[in-house]
């Protein structure tokens, strides 16, 4: 085992510990009797043998120990005993890898599914997924220990440490960028590429109805105004159509969301945006080490900003970094970050900006996070991926489209269930699956970001209305958005995690064939009789046939899932 502080090394004779031996007990004859037995079990925990035999005192020890190894493996955290966990931790650290039975093994018998394992569980029947995935976020050793530096140094701002340069050093490099500038949060990260590139007071910048807040308020935190383009309905991302739509001789930026990690369509876009002159930032708050032709988002735009707020691929609790892409900005995003203050020149402060700056505490545990974001990267694409092959095997399941030109880093998972293949409302489909156990958000927000109270009543800065009453402002109307619509409507979402596993993602799908199938039959059913009823109308009537004026064929009525 290896961590931050050195190597631990155990075999059945001997401990070492930075390779220095530590405890070597065991005779020789005792030391090939234990390694014998080592051996053998751990052929038997990792499935390459079929039994293993000791005394239940040294077996059961053994056991734990080597569980209890697996169980830190998958969290990366220190575990205590007994072990918390009494599942099958093996299988949850490993449940992607293949699971091959050695030669000669007989083979399970086929077990036939129970009348409660095929019923609903809003019906009474038994819930298809027993055990979600936490979202808490991985934290352990690495950023442990830097975080210990800071205070043991006292010094916990960034004008006396180096964790928070060494971040955005570090940030700019995994990227290939020019540079990075840290900040307090996602919002901030935003705020600071607006500031950078400097617009006038009511210029126009335009970004997604479907998005947080925080996109919207560094908006108004420059005096622009906020200029909504739809979004596709499949992706939720918006296009170089509809942002060309909104394009006027006053748009000065777009704020590109890439939706839920799903990178948008960003060569088009680019592309646009270069022949009007307008300045693309990228809103990758949700889309760490996304990729689009093989290059990282947040490297297209002039400028790039990431969100380190707790639920976020990577997080120090709440912070925020902007990738700058363009030399010119270098200086003007740093120091809009720290009061315009130019330190080279003494106390002087060059133009207005903001105090974001991000902590040395911040940045020690934001700094031991990336170095975990590959993992757990990979970690989210294996078990959305696999989630993604299970739903195209579900008849009526609608997983994400295809991303042949990028990677998603899969901070929520969007998926549909065909309302029309089902003759049945999503609506229903989600309590179905929240019954079974699947913990999902019917719609992603309530409505869209124009229609919270602070733009329906133009909450802004005093009474004002500013900067809206200073332009003809006219209010945006959902109709006229049909792509937020359809995509809020035609998916349910999952937020996923870094602790999401290949057995979760299965036990999704079960959720998804189970409920799916559920209703099915009774649209078979219902097809069947059309035939029937249709031959029915076109015989002649006779005296033993009830003619449709006494009764037409009665089929059956609607459920209470609305059918």
């Amino acid at each position: 085992m290896e961590g931050d502080q050195g190597t631990i090394e155990v075999t059945p004779s001997r401990w070492a510990l930075n390779d220095e031996t530590q405890r070597e007990g065991l005779n020789a004859t005792e030391a090939s009797y234990r390694e014998h037995q080592f051996r053998e079990f751990v052929q038997w925990v990792t499935g390459t043998r079929p039994s293993y035999a000791a005394d239940d005192e040294q077996a059961a020890r053994a056991a734990e120990m080597v569980l209890a190894l697996y169980e830190s493996a998958r969290t990366g955290e220190t575990v205590e005993f007994p072990l918390e966990n009494h599942g099958d931790v093996i299988r949850q650290l490993y449940g992607d890898a293949p699971r091959r039975a050695p030669a000669g093994w007989p083979a399970p018998a086929p077990v036939a599914p129970s009348r409660d394992a095929t019923r609903l569980a809003i019906d009474g029947g038994r819930r298809a997924v027993r055990r979600w995935f936490s979202a808490d976020p991985y934290v352990g050793l690495p950023e442990l220990a830097r975080l210990t530096r800071v205070i043991a140094s006292r010094k916990m701002s960034r004008t006396y440490g180096y964790q928070v340069d060494a971040l955005e050093a570090e940030f700019a490099r995994t990227y290939g960028s020019l540079g990075a500038v840290a900040s307090t949060s996602g919002t901030a990260a935003i705020h600071v590429a607006l500031g950078a590139i400097n617009p006038e007071p009511l210029d126009e910048i335009i970004t997604t109805p479907l998005t947080d807040l925080g996109t919207v308020i560094p908006i108004l935190a420059c005096n622009c105004i906020p200029v909504y383009a739809d979004v596709e309905p499949l992706t939720g991302n918006m296009t170089a159509e509809t942002i060309a739509a909104r394009i006027t001789p006053r748009t000065r930026a777009v704020i590109l969301v890439h939706l839920f990690g799903r990178p948008a369509n960003l060569d088009p876009i680019s592309e646009l945006l270069r022949q009007h002159r307008i300045a693309l930032i990228e809103d990758c708050s949700q889309a760490h080490l996304a990729e689009y032709h093989g290059r990282k988002v947040g490297t297209f735009g002039d400028l790039g900003c990431f969100s380190l707020q707790q639920s976020k691929q990577m997080t120090c609790g709440d912070g925020g970094l902007t990738l700058v892409n363009r030399k010119d900005l270098l200086q003007r995003a740093a120091l809009y970050a720290d009061k315009g203050w130019s330190r080279d020149l003494g106390r002087e402060h060059l133009f207005l900006g903001m105090n974001y700056r991000m902590t040395e505490l911040q940045a020690a545990v934001a700094r031991g996070q990336l170095r975990r974001l590959p993992g757990l990267i990979a970690r989210r694409r294996a078990s959305a991926e696999a989630l993604t092959q299970i739903l195209r095997g579900i008849d009526g399941a609608v997983p994400p489209p295809d991303l042949t030109d990028g990677v998603s880093s899969w901070w929520v998972y969007a998926f549909g269930i065909d309302p029309l293949g089902q003759k049945c409302s999503l609506d229903d489909m989600a309590e179905a699956l929240r019954a079974e156990g699947v913990r999902l958000m019917r719609r992603y927000l309530p409505c869209p970001v124009f229609e919270y109270q602070v733009f329906q009543h133009l909450r802004t800065y005093g009474s004002s209305c500013y900067p809206f009453a200073a332009v003809d402002y006219v209010p945006p109307r959902r109709e006229d958005y049909p792509g937020f619509i359809a995509f809020q409507e035609q998916h349910l979402f999952i937020p996923w995690s870094n602790r999401a596993r290949v057995e979760h993602a299965e036990a999704i799908g079960r959720a998804v064939a189970k409920v799916a199938h559920s209703f099915q039959p009774r649209l078979r059913d219902l097809a069947a009789l059309r035939p029937a009823t249709q031959a029915a109308a076109a015989r002649p009537a006779a005296a033993d046939v009830t003619s449709p004026a006494d009764g037409a064929v009665e089929q059956p009525g609607p459920s209470a899932r609305g059918l």
